[in-house]
């Protein structure tokens, strides 16, 4: 959703709600770059239900990552660095959460 910065009020959706490719956007970043990056999940996939989409500023689709693995079980927050950005992962085979970095071309960093 869209809101005026000043004075709060509704400005309509980002993206058209069933429109744009989302399925069910779980964390969502405006990067240092204009693109927009987005975590994504839908469970009736299975392993490939968990990926990021990037998307310029038009919401013209740009690039999409598929996470793989079957002990994904929760994918979230993503927070920009200013020349990168993290998203969380829960990995239920070693139960851990695990925090990536990805750069622009959603390739992860070394952490």
């Amino acid at each position: 959703m869209r809101f005026d910065g000043n004075s709060g009020a509704f400005l309509g959706y980002f993206v058209a709600i069933s429109a744009g490719g989302l399925v069910s956007p779980q964390g969502i970043v405006i990067g240092w770059d204009g693109n927009i990056y987005v975590a994504e999940i839908d469970r009736s996939l299975g392993s490939d239900s968990r990926w990021i989409s990037k998307y310029d500023k038009n919401l013209s689709p740009l690039n999409k990552l598929t996470l793989s693995g079957a002990n994904l079980m929760e994918f979230s927050a993503m927070i920009s660095s200013g020349t990168s950005f993290y998203t969380i992962l829960e990995d239920s085979n070693d139960n851990t959460v695990k925090i990536i970095n990805y750069d622009p071309n959603l390739v992860a960093l070394a952490t």
